[in-house]
């Protein structure tokens, strides 16, 4: 991660969004980022099967 990331920092320099993100997690392993992630979209597609079945 190290090594990519002064690229990374210049590609986001025109996306304020994606680099005020990037920056919160930035010290974070990058196994803590994919599991939070995949929790997150995992919780939103149960939370779609969820507002289905109920309808």
């Amino acid at each position: 991660m190290a090594e990519v990331r002064p690229a990374f920092d210049e590609a986001a320099r025109t996306h304020p969004p994606l680099r005020e993100a990037s920056s919160a997690r930035q010290d974070a392993h990058p196994r803590q980022i994919r599991d939070a992630d995949f929790a997150y979209g995992l919780e939103r597609v149960l939370d779609g099967l969820a507002a289905r079945l109920g309808a």
